[in-house]
């Protein structure tokens, strides 16, 4: 009886081994690059690059001769059960396709702020303005959360 019984346990497990497919799926590499409309998520929280708008400043301060104001205009939303913290002035970069990150700009009226707390199950939206020259096509913004580990989300921007 015994016998019988570790014959069909053998069988068993190798029928089970037989039956799989021996293959391992392979693990696709997460989306690291988004267009302008598209949505990123990383640790908890949904980024979205609404759109992009050329600021012209005012009576009092311009943009430098050749150069030009972007203000990039993100929606945050926190799908997490935790506070998060978005720190704009650290968390948000700009470089053109050569890695020459772009200088933040503080001057031109802008559409809300990105920096800010974040309550589960809510959205911060705002804008984030560049310096750049006027003749650039290549430009990316890239988000990294300040203690993440993960890889920066990266937008192309034109």
């Amino acid at each position: 009886m015994k016998k019988i019984l570790v014959v069909m346990l053998l069988s068993v497990l190798v029928l089970t081994g037989c039956s799989s497919s021996g293959e391992k799926k392979e693990k696709e590499a997460p989306k690291t690059e988004f267009a302008i409309g598209e949505t990123a998520e990383v640790d908890g929280l949904k980024i979205t690059v609404n759109s992009t708008r050329t600021l012209e400043g005012d009576d009092y301060i311009k943009p430098e001769e050749g150069k030009e104001w972007i203000a990039v205009d993100f929606t945050f939303e926190n799908t997490g059960s935790k506070s998060k913290y978005i720190g704009g002035i650290l968390e948000l970069s700009m470089k053109d396709n050569e890695g020459r990150e772009k200088d933040s700009n503080i001057w031109g009226k802008l559409d809300g702020s990105v920096d800010g707390d974040v309550l589960p199950g809510e959205k911060l939206s705002g804008e984030k303005s560049f310096v750049i020259s006027g003749d650039e096509t290549n430009l990316f913004v890239y988000y990294k959360p300040t203690f993440s580990t993960k890889e920066p989300i990266k937008f192309i921007i034109k």
